[in-house]
């Protein structure tokens, strides 16, 4: 009975495909992975702990209970913000909410993106009983299996234009109201509570300038086809209705962004961490700026092009990228992820966790096997009933085709098995 660990993915589109690589690499190692909705297997964990639960961010404030509970149960807790990027450009955020010392206290281990965001933690939270690592995120890693594989993307020759905050699910009342308590209790004084929310009311009018300059510049170019991917938990369906674009402008928000870097032009966003992925796809990425509020020289701005002005950005989208330029861009983006030069963030994450000592009992294994399964069949169940009284079906994130899909792009030659365990659970075996 190999042991397990729990991968919990928040957005689909953003993380899954980082955490089947880490899951990949585990399993190499005899591990078993349960991956899927982080709500469902969140809720599974408090019945059926795993060997190790791999946390996305420590913030939630379900945590509180959670996380001494596995603790107790001898579960190995390790972390890896998945938010991390708001280390440089929304560091109230990160500093009061995402990572904080009454959660922290329970991992075993923390893996840092960047440079920063390390010898942050470290300076920090040294006296702490958790071993931080600096490994970088594998998001980053995907480039490289991308490069030379086939993938579905058809269309050619398009300026791609990611957008790094959702227009349409705005910050409601009630949520701000827990926002703001959630704040205060972990230190933040008010001047940083209105700081963050301010940043977010700036993002949002950087990403609504964004679109009016391509609209305008679109229209002045009718044979350039632009391509916008809203954020990836943006609503869709409100964004296609509220945003009324030229014939040769397209919103597409579908699969992994990688490929649609791959394909384009160029690549244009507001402060998007695609900026590191499009630098690694040897392309210097373009930052617009049309707001002009944010007066800090952030590093998604210094590995782009940086431009306030639209006819700038007309240009920009034209200029051809020099290897100097090139060159000078990596210089920058690699003194903060170092990791990004040796594609092995997944390898330093699981030859940190992959020796821990599992303390259970054979008979507490079976037990909590058996325990598993119920809870699954608990939650399958419950589905079912609700679908039929409320009439509302759950939309899983993934299934398991895409499952074996992503896991090809990382050359499964173990043949890992993917089971559909429940609604929103999967089961990644060999």
């Amino acid at each position: 009975m190999y042991p397990s660990i729990y991968l919990p993915v928040e957005i689909g589109l953003r993380d899954l495909y980082p955490k089947i690589l880490i899951a990949k690499k585990a399993i190499d190692h005899n591990f078993t992975i349960i991956i899927g909705d982080r709500y469902k297997i969140e809720k599974l964990s408090r019945f059926a702990y795993p060997d190790i639960f791999f946390s996305r961010s420590l913030e939630a404030p379900h945590y509180d209970k959670l996380f001494p509970f596995l603790k107790s149960k001898k579960t190995y807790i390790v972390a890896q913000d998945v938010e991390a990027g708001q280390f440089f450009d929304n560091p109230v955020l990160y500093k009061f909410i995402r990572v904080i010392k009454n959660k922290l206290k329970y991992l075993s281990a923390f893996f840092a993106w960047s440079t920063s965001e390390y010898n942050y933690l470290i300076k920090n939270y040294h006296n702490m009983n958790v071993k931080f690592y600096l490994t970088g995120n594998p998001m980053f890693e995907l480039n490289n299996h991308y490069q030379n594989k086939n993938h579905s993307i058809k269309l050619k020759n398009y300026y791609l234009v990611n957008l790094s905050w959702p227009l349409f699910r705005p910050i409601t009342d009630e949520q701000k109201m827990t926002g703001i308590k959630i704040f205060k209790k972990n230190g933040a004084s008010d001047k940083q509570i209105n700081e963050h929310y301010n940043f977010c009311l700036q993002r949002i009018e950087e990403n609504k300038k964004l679109i009016i300059s391509i609209i305008k510049i679109a229209k002045d170019n009718k044979n350039k086809l632009f391509i916008i991917r809203p954020h990836p938990v943006d609503d869709l369906i409100k964004f296609k209705k509220e945003i009324f674009l030229p014939d040769n402008v397209k919103i597409i928000l579908e699969g992994n962004v990688i490929p649609w870097i791959i394909n384009a032009k160029k690549i244009v966003h507001t402060y998007c961490s695609t900026a590191y992925q499009t630098l690694l796809n040897n392309k210097i990425p373009i930052c617009f700026d049309g707001h002009k509020v944010e007066k800090r020289n952030l590093l998604l701005g210094k590995i782009s092009n940086f431009t306030t002005n639209i006819n700038e950005l007309s240009v920009l989208l034209e200029k051809k990228d020099t290897d100097k330029d090139l060159k000078n861009k990596f210089e920058i983006m690699y003194s903060e992820f170092p990791n990004m030069k040796f594609n092995n963030s997944s390898d330093l994450i699981i030859e940190k966790i992959k020796d821990y000592k599992i303390k259970r009992s054979l008979i507490g294994k079976i037990t909590n096997y058996c325990i598993f399964y119920l809870c699954c069949y608990y939650i399958t169940i419950k589905s079912f009933l609700s679908n039929i009284i409320y009439d509302k079906s759950y939309k899983d994130m993934t299934n398991v085709k895409e499952i074996k899909k992503i896991l090809s792009l990382f050359d499964n030659k173990n043949k890992i098995k993917v089971k559909k365990i429940s609604n929103g659970i999967y089961k990644l075996y060999l």
